[in-house]
């Protein structure tokens, strides 16, 4: 798994929305919602973008994401690396931890 010291924190220029049993993502760039990059998250993709908080490391995550769901902790692992590495890619949230953003 990459490095535990890191603590992500979801980009500020987005507005989030619960639409049924999914979460939507929608970046605002110069004051307008950008359609054109809707994210749609599953429940356990909300349930992790809900814990970005800033103080959380992907371990913490991890064990959050297990207590919560039916899922064992490697896998949790797996996937919680995985999503942050993907929400990092897409700039909808950055490590911020000291020293932090990986790019």
């Amino acid at each position: 798994m990459g490095d535990d010291r890191r603590r992500f924190l979801g980009a500020p220029d987005l507005v989030t929305r619960e639409v049924l049993d999914e979460t939507l993502v929608v970046p605002i760039r110069a004051g307008a919602a950008d359609l054109q990059a809707l994210y749609v998250l599953n429940p356990t993709g909300a349930y992790l973008w809900r814990q970005l908080d800033g103080q959380r490391t992907a371990t913490e995550l991890a064990e959050a994401l297990c207590a919560r769901f039916d899922v064992d902790s490697q896998a949790a692992r797996q996937d919680v690396e995985d999503f942050l590495a993907s929400l990092e890619e897409a700039g909808l949230a950055a490590d911020v931890s000291a020293g932090g953003g990986s790019k």
